[in-house]
Parts: structure tokens; sequence; C-alpha cells
């Protein structure tokens, strides 16, 4: 309902060119990819196609069907879905369906997304946070993150997971990511 999706496949019209230029440009071939907010899978299934892993997180069931059925339309990729939504913490959180589209769907304490045109529905929703996922999963080499104003507080509850990716970074001699960290930490 109002997400006027069903099923993707590579070459479908629904996806959107952006998405697959983030996955071109920045999955690398036997990559491992954290895919927060994954709806449908319009990022998760071209980032696929080239990663090793795509673990995707998606908290609203009717977007975690149609990403199901994404997988199952495309057996050759490696997507784990995780049925729930990232926050800073490990616990549980209201969750909006807007009346506009699934596409806006948000954690409702957050009180930030605004275009939604009213709510259709709520629920509760669990919550899990990057370092409880980093101790179950592989560490990501990208994390792609569309969470409707909740994208700070996601990074909240990621201490252990950028220190590790500082770290791993650092010891390829890559300085970017160590002072973005650096940064992120003043905030």
């Amino acid at each position: 309902p109002a997400n006027h999706l069903a099923v993707m496949k590579p070459g479908d019209a629904k996806f959107e060119g952006y998405l697959l230029g983030f996955a071109e440009r920045f999955v690398a071939p036997g990559s491992i990819v954290w895919d927060v907010g994954a709806n449908m899978g319009m990022f998760a299934l071209p980032a696929a196609h080239r990663a090793k892993l795509v673990v995707a997180f998606e908290p609203d069931p009717f977007n975690q069907l149609l990403l199901y059925r994404t997988i199952a339309a495309n057996p050759d990729v490696s997507i784990t879905v995780v049925p729930t939504a990232m926050a800073s913490a490990v616990d549980t959180a209201s969750f909006t369906i807007p009346e506009r589209g699934r596409s806006s769907n948000h954690i409702t304490d957050l009180g930030i997304s605004t275009m939604t045109d009213g709510e259709r529905q709520r629920y509760t929703v669990m919550t899990v946070n990057a370092d409880w996922v980093l101790d179950r999963f592989p560490a990501p080499d990208f994390i792609k993150i569309d969470a409707e104003g909740a994208e700070a507080m996601i990074l909240c509850g990621a201490a252990q997971l950028l220190f590790f990716l500082t770290y791993m970074h650092s010891k390829k001699g890559d300085t970017k990511l160590p002072r973005l960290v650096g940064h992120l930490a003043q905030l």
C-alpha cells in the first residue's frame, strides 16, 4: 500500500539512478554493506550485485515483505534482512507509517519527519544499535543510512563500530575516516 512497488529485478525502471550510482561508486566487489533503512531494497539489491553480503535493516513489516520478495526474485545475491530499526540503543521505539507513503516511515519520538501528510499507523518496533550489530555480523566496508532524521541518533550508537573502522582505515594509511570520526566526536 502506498509505495506502489512489488518486486525489484535488475533493469527495472523503478531503480533510482542515484542509488545505482552510489552502489557502483562506493560498493567494492566482495565487500560487506549495511543498508540502514532498506525499504524494499532500492539500494540493497544493486549493492548486493557487487558485495559479498548486504545486511538490510528495515522495521516496516510491509517493506520487509517486499524486500523478501525482491530477494526471492534475485537468488544470486546475498542479502540478510534484520527486521528492526537502527537507533542509539537496543530497545523498542514507536514507529509511524505516514499517510503520504511508506518511504517516509520514521521513529515517532524523534518528531523530525515533516513530510508525512498525517499518520496512517503507529506501532512498536525493536531497535538495535550499530555496536550490537557489529557483535553479530561482519563489519561493514560501506554503510548506507536513510532513516528519516534518525541518522545522528544511529551514529550515537556506533562508538565501537566507528572506533573499529577508524583503526582499520588508519592501518591502511587512510586519514580521511579518522579525521571525520574525530569531527563527529566533537559534536
